[in-house]
C-alpha cells in the first residue's frame, strides 16, 4: 500500500486553484478550438467517425480497412450526429473529457498524497501544460486515453487489500477499453497490472481472474461488433506482427505487402532511427517542467518513501516503450504520444509537492517559498523552453499550429471550398482526391461526396512495388494494397483508366512535377478551378469520347 502522507487540509485554498485552473484552460481550449490549423490525425477521425456512425462506410471492411482501434470512432461519431460534425465540435468534445481528466487526477494525488493543495496545483499543472492542452482541444483521442489511464490508476490507489466486490473486473475493463482507444496502451498494461496485484495482499490468482474475465469481456464484444478483419488489426504491433507473418498467421495481405513493397509496414523497431533531434525537440522541451518534476519525486521518495519511486518508473517506462515502438512508422509521434501519459509525470509533481510541504510544515513561510517556486518553475519550463528547438515548428509548440498567413482563415475557407465541390460535382459520384493537403478530403466530407479511404491521407498510405516481381506477383500485390487501403503508381493507373469519372486535384502527392497532371489530362478534361489555401484546385471530369463529352 502507498504510504499516508500528513494529511493537510486546505479546502478553501484547493478550490480556488481548481477554479483558476479551469478558467484558464477554458480560454485556451476555446482559443485552441477556434484557431488551431487541422491536422492529419483530426481529418482522418473527423470523416471516418461520421461515417461509421451513419452507416456511410463499414469499418474493418474492404470499403474501409481502417487501422485504427474503434472505440474513439465511435464516441466522436456519435457525439457529431447529436451535435454536428464541424471540427470546432468534434474538440469541445476533447477538452470536456480533458477537463474530467483533471478532475480524477486531482483525487489520485490527494488519495495519494492527503494534500488537496498538493492535488489541485498538480490539476493546474497538468491542465496548464501547452502540448497537453493542445491535444486535449483538438479531435483526436488524447484527452480520452488519458482519462481511463487515470481512472485505472484511480482504482489501483483505491482498491483495498483485500478487494470485493467489482473493483478487479472494472480495471479489466478499464486495460481493454484504453487498448481500443489505442493499441499502445498496451504498455500501459504491462505497467500497471503488476502494481495492482502488488496492491492487494490476498487472493492475488482470484483477482487476476476478475481483471482477464473483463478484459476478455471488452474483447469479445468489441471484435463480435467488427467481425471481418478488426482482429487482425488488433494483433497488428510492433514485432508481434512481422513474427506473426513469419509463422504464416495474420493478414496475408500485409504479408504479401510487406515482403513485395521496398515501403515496408515499418512494424519493426530500426534503431538506427533514433534521432536525439527528436527527443529533444519532441519530449524533453514540451514536457521539461513535467520531468523536472520526475526527477525530484525520485529524489525526495526516501527511505519509507521510497514505494513512491513506482511513480515516475511507469512514466519513465511508458515514455522509453512509446518511443521505441514508434521508431518503424513514426519517429516525431512522441510529442504527441506523450500527451496520452502526461498524467503520471504530473502525480509526481504532486507527490513532489506533498513531500516538501511536510518537509517544511514547522516554517509557512518558507514552505510556502519552496512549493511556489517548484509550481511556477514547471509550469515556465513547460512553456518556455521550446523556444530552445532547433526546428521552427516545434518553437513554443504548439504556436506553429496556429500560423495563418491568408487573409480568411482555413476553417472559412474549408468551407467555401466545400461549397465549390459540392456545386460543381455530381452527388452519385465517388470522387478521387490527388492532393497533399488534408483539408482537401475534409472539404469532400463537408460536401457530402464520397472518396476512397486512401485519398485521406495519400502520402502516406503510398506504396513502391518491387521491381523484381513477377506479372503474377504484382498482380498480388496490387490487389494486396487495394483491400489495406494503400496504393501504388499502378494502383493509380487503374483508378485513371476505369475506376473514377471524377478527380479533384491539387497536386501529386509523391512529387511536384507536372507529370500527373498530363496524364490525367489524357482521359480527363478539367470542368471548374478555384484556389484554396495559396492552391489552384481542379476538378476533372472524365471523358466520354474524344469531343470532351463528359459522364453525367
Amino acid at each position: 500500500m502507498l504510504p499516508k502522507l500528513q494529511y493537510n487540509r486546505h479546502t478553501l485554498t484547493a478550490i480556488i486553484i481548481l477554479a483558476v485552473t479551469y478558467i484558464i484552460y477554458s480560454f485556451t481550449a476555446q482559443y485552441i478550438i477556434n484557431n488551431s490549423r487541422t491536422w492529419l490525425d483530426e481529418v482522418t477521425y473527423l470523416i471516418k467517425s461520421f461515417n461509421y456512425v451513419s452507416g456511410a462506410t463499414q469499418p474493418y471492411s474492404d470499403q474501409d480497412p481502417t487501422w485504427y482501434m474503434p472505440i474513439y470512432f465511435y464516441e466522436l461519431g456519435v457525439w457529431q450526429y447529436l451535435f454536428g460534425k464541424e471540427i470546432s465540435t468534434a474538440r469541445l468534445l476533447s477538452t470536456l473529457i480533458g477537463a474530467a481528466s483533471g478532475l480524477v487526477l486531482y483525487d489520485v494525488v490527494r488519495r495519494i498524497t492527503g494534500n488537496s493543495v498538493a492535488a489541485a496545483l498538480s490539476t493546474l499543472v497538468f491542465l496548464t501544460n501547452p502540448s497537453i492542452n493542445f491535444y486535449f482541444s483538438t479531435a483526436i483521442p488524447a484527452s480520452s486515453v488519458s482519462f481511463f489511464l487515470i481512472t485505472a490508476v484511480w482504482l489501483i490507489v483505491t482498491v483495498n487489500e483485500n478487494p470485493k466486490g467489482v473493483t478487479s473486473l472494472v480495471f479489466g475493463c478499464v486495460l481493454a477499453i484504453m487498448y481500443f482507444y489505442r493499441q499502445n496502451m498496451i504498455l500501459a498494461t504491462i505497467a500497471l497490472l503488476p502494481i495492482y496485484l502488488l496492491k492487494i495482499k490476498k487472493n492475488h490468482c482470484q483477482e487476476l481472474a476478475k481483471i482477464v474475465l473483463g478484459s476478455i469481456v471488452v474483447i469479445i464484444i468489441t471484435l463480435l461488433l467488427f467481425p471481418d478483419r478488426l482482429f487482425v488489426y488488433a494483433a497488428r504491433l510492433p514485432l508481434i506482427t512481422p513474427i506473426l507473418a513469419e509463422l504464416g498467421l495474420g493478414s496475408n495481405s500485409l504479408h504479401i505487402i510487406e515482403n513485395g513493397t521496398t515501403s515496408a509496414l515499418n512494424l519493426s523497431i530500426p534503431i538506427s532511427r533514433i534521432s536525439l533531434l527528436d527527443i529533444l525537440d519532441g519530449f524533453i522541451l514540451p514536457y521539461s517542467g513535467l520531468l523536472l518534476a520526475v526527477i525530484c519525486s525520485i529524489y525526495l521518495s526516501k527511505n519509507k518513501l521510497k514505494v513512491l519511486r513506482v511513480i515516475p518508473a511507469v512514466f519513465l517506462f511508458l515514455s522509453f516503450t512509446h518511443y521505441i515502438g514508434s521508431l518503424g512508422y513514426c519517429p516525431t509521434c512522441i510529442l504527441p504520444y506523450t500527451s496520452y501519459y502526461a498524467v503520471i509525470a504530473v502525480i509526481c509533481f504532486g507527490v513532489c509537492i506533498a513531500i516538501l510541504s511536510q518537509k517544511n510544515k514547522s516554517d509557512p513561510i518558507k514552505k510556502f517559498i519552496i512549493i511556489l517556486s517548484l509550481t511556477i518553475s514547471v509550469i515556465t519550463m513547460n512553456y518556455t523552453l521550446t523556444g530552445l528547438a532547433s526546428r521552427t515548428e516545434y518553437k513554443f509548440y504548439p504556436i506553429a499550429m496556429f500560423k495563418n498567413e491568408r487573409p480568411i482563415s482555413e476553417e472559412a475557407e474549408t468551407i467555401q471550398l466545400a461549397s465549390f465541390i459540392k456545386k460543381y460535382t455530381d452527388p452519385n459520384d465517388t470522387i478521387l482526391p490527388i492532393h497533399n493537403l488534408v483539408t482537401i478530403p475534409y472539404a469532400i466530407f463537408l460536401a457530402e461526396r464520397n472518396f476512397p479511404t486512401q485519398g485521406i491521407n495519400l502520402r502516406h498510405s503510398y506504396r513502391t512495388i518491387k521491381n523484381n516481381l513477377s506479372t503474377v506477383e504484382k498482380e498480388r500485390v496490387v490487389h494486396a494494397l487495394q483491400s489495406e487501403g494503400l496504393w501504388s503508381d499502378e494502383v493509380l493507373e487503374v483508378w485513371l483508366t476505369k475506376n473514377y469519372n471524377t478527380i479533384i486535384f491539387q497536386r501529386d502527392p509523391r512529387s511536384p512535377s507536372g507529370k500527373l497532371q498530363k496524364r490525367i489530362e489524357r482521359d480527363f478534361v478539367r470542368s471548374a478551378t478555384t484556389g484554396f489555401r495559396g492552391y489552384n484546385v481542379h476538378i476533372y471530369r472524365r471523358l466520354h469520347n474524344p469531343d470532351h463529352n463528359i459522364i453525367k
